[in-house]
């Protein structure tokens, strides 16, 4: 995929936004010695440990205000939302903004894009989140063995709740589940919050519960048959072995940090 080089792109008011400062503040919140390539359409950045080089999605570069007003949705329930005029409209749209964007936009890529940025300031802690997500990868590689992973926390219940959720040791079939449930707590403790991975868990598992809602052409039997209340399929129902967490596990995760942390104060875990 190819990625744009322009200097400035067309806001939603018909301005140009700088292309260039937006990567530089992008830039800001990742560590200096970090290479980043934007422009990959994806819900979520990703990070190559080999190369420490994060890919951006270009969607991180854009702020609630750049969308126009005709596009800003309140949430899944928005009539709008399974529109295909009106997402064929909003592709459109993000094609004059992303040069690198793909010729065919999936209805699952456009609607996070709306969904992910209707409330402005949780929109951009979801970004800072979901960088530090990835640069939690990074720290992770460095620093521990393929096979294990040594925390420490600074107050009982934290460390409790650092046991129960890894212990010392996990065998190699759950290590990615368990890296990524780490790498969670880790963004939320260098952001000293945990409100914008909720936001953005919260924002994925509003958009799959949807989806297969509308998949099963609203029929709330059939979505309960093959779907829990968080709209992930049940065991029965998995076609595919699980590699990440589901939303609504890692949002549990995120409150009861968020929790601890209000009321024991700062979260603090590390390695040894």
């Amino acid at each position: 995929m190819a990625i744009s080089t322009a200097s400035s792109h067309t806001s939603s008011t018909g301005a140009a936004f700088d292309f260039r400062e937006r990567v530089r503040e992008i830039r800001q919140m990742l560590p200096w010695d970090v290479r980043t390539v934007i422009g990959t359409f994806h819900p979520c950045p990703r990070v190559n440990t080999a190369t420490r080089t994060i890919h951006i999605p270009f969607w991180m570069l854009l702020k609630s205000a750049d969308i126009p007003r005709e596009f800003r949705i309140t949430g899944t329930a928005d009539p709008r939302f399974f529109n295909p005029d009106f997402l064929t409209e909003f592709a459109n749209w993000y094609a004059t903004v992303d040069h690198s964007a793909p010729e065919v936009f999936s209805y699952h890529s456009l609607q996070w894009v709306l969904l992910v940025s209707r409330d402005s300031e949780q929109y951009e802690k979801s970004k800072r989140f979901a960088l530090k997500h990835e640069v939690a990868h990074l720290v992770y590689a460095e620093q521990q063995g393929p096979n294990k992973l040594k925390l420490h926390a600074g107050w009982d219940c934290v460390e409790g709740q650092v046991k129960r959720l890894f212990g010392n040791r996990f065998p190699p079939r759950k290590y990615q589940i368990k890296q990524e449930r780490w790498c969670d707590l880790h963004a939320a403790q260098a952001l000293g919050e945990e409100a914008g991975g909720i936001y953005f868990f919260s924002s994925l598992r509003d958009l799959e519960i949807a989806g297969k809602r509308h998949l099963f052409g609203n029929d709330p039997r059939e979505y309960a048959i093959r779907c829990d209340i968080n709209g992930d399929y049940r065991p029965e129902f998995k076609t595919a072995r699980q590699s990440h967490p589901t939303n609504a596990v890692r949002i549990d995760d995120l409150m009861r940090a968020q929790f601890e942390r209000a009321h024991a104060g700062n979260l603090e875990f590390g390695f040894k």
